[in-house]
Formats: C-alpha cells, structure tokens, sequence
C-alpha cells in the first residue's frame, strides 16, 4: 500500500468514527501547535501567518508598528467572515466557495503594508486559520468550521503540490474533469496570482478527486500534513 492510499484509508476511517475523528483533530491541534491557542484567535491568526511569512521578501525589515496596524486590520477583516460564515444558511460548495473569495479579496486590501499579498500567501492564512479553527471544536468559530468540513479548502503548499503531483502520476485515480485540470507545478503557491484562473481550479480538482473517493479534501490534509515539511 503506497502513502497515498494508507491516507485514504485512515481519512475514511475517521470520518466514518466519530472517536476517530476527534482524535484525529486534537493530535492536529499539537501537530499545529494551536491545542493551547484556545479561544485567542489573535493568536490563531499569528500562527497561521508564521507558515507563509517567509514569502513576504522583505517584511522581516519592516516598520514594527506599520506590521501591528497591518495585523489589526487583516484580523478585523477575519473575524468579520468568519462570523459571516457562521450565519450563512447555506451549506454548499459555490456558498463556501464565493465567501472564500470575498475573504482573500478583503484580506488583500486590508493588508496594504508593509507588503502586498498575493492570492497564494492569503489562501494560505485563510485556509491554515480554518484549518486550525477546525481542530479546535470548543473555539469562537469552531462550530461554523465543523459545519462546512466538506467544502473546507486545504491549504495550497509545497505538501499539497507533491500530493496534486502525485494524483497527476496516477491517472486511474485522479479522476480530474477536464475543466477542472490546472498546471499543478505551474508557479510556486506562493506567487499565485489570480484567484479564478489559477488557485480555484485546483480547489475543485482536489475536491473532485477526494468525493470520488469517498472523503473530504480536509480530511486528507489533516492525515497527510507532515510537520516542519
């Protein structure tokens, strides 16, 4: 059995065992280092931003308090879609997916300085967040998180680019519709630049592939995310 398939395996499993599941989230929560976040979603936030900083050429230089203003807007412009999220009645993939568009679209406006995000590092601050609101059921937007598990993003990275790579090696399994059929290795993930042409169809590819068998794409990415990788 490859890796690919022992993931599928231990996905199915855990959502198919409610133990399982919550066994699956705590030992995220660790792996994330989020289990003693809590409810500080200031905090949640920081963390998330930690795994693409490195991108932001030149923001380690940057003014400190210019960095602190920059922080509190990107967390207000959070917060607010979050809990627009929380409301929304309409659990389905295109409701998730416009709400996360409006929220890199937000998310880049308000971070105007010291540098600009692209659509790659805000999908990764958007979708790490949830992620780790996701393995934190007792948290501000834990609930929302649980309710939209199925048409959650997964954070696009290195990790997931070698999990696409592989898919694409494996054609029997892909299962790609050829409208949904991106460049996995087009660019870095951290230069992706727009959002329809280039981050969404990976989106919908990833979730294709991972409904055909039988598991959400988060679920996928939380037995297959390797820390420090």
């Amino acid at each position: 059995m490859d890796r690919l398939d022992e993931i599928l395996r231990r996905s199915r499993a855990a959502e198919s065992d409610a133990g399982a599941w919550h066994a699956l989230l705590a030992k995220c929560a660790r792996d994330m280092q989020v289990a003693t976040l809590g409810k500080d979603f200031s905090a949640l936030y920081r963390n998330a931003k930690q795994t693409f900083i490195r991108t932001l050429h030149g923001y380690s230089t940057a003014d400190a308090e210019l960095k602190a203003a920059n922080d509190a807007r990107a967390i207000a412009v959070l917060h607010a879609s979050l809990s627009e999220l929380a409301v929304d009645s309409n659990s389905a993939d295109t409701a998730f997916d416009s709400w996360h568009a409006r929220t890199c679209g937000r998310l880049r406006e308000a971070w105007n300085g010291p540098c600009a995000l692209t659509v790659g590092q805000a999908q990764k601050l958007v979708n790490v967040l949830l992620k780790s609101i996701l393995t934190l059921p007792d948290s501000e937007h834990g609930l929302a998180a649980a309710r939209w598990t199925r048409h959650l993003h997964v954070p696009i990275d290195n990790q997931t680019r070698a999990l696409l790579a592989e898919l694409d090696r494996n054609t029997t399994r892909a299962r790609r519709p050829s409208e949904h059929a991106p460049n996995w290795s087009a660019t870095s993930w951290s230069r992706i630049s727009d959002y329809d042409r280039d981050y969404l169809p990976l989106q919908l590819a990833l979730r294709d592939w991972a409904r055909g068998e039988r598991v959400s794409p988060i679920s996928v990415d939380l037995v297959g995310w390797r820390p420090g990788e």
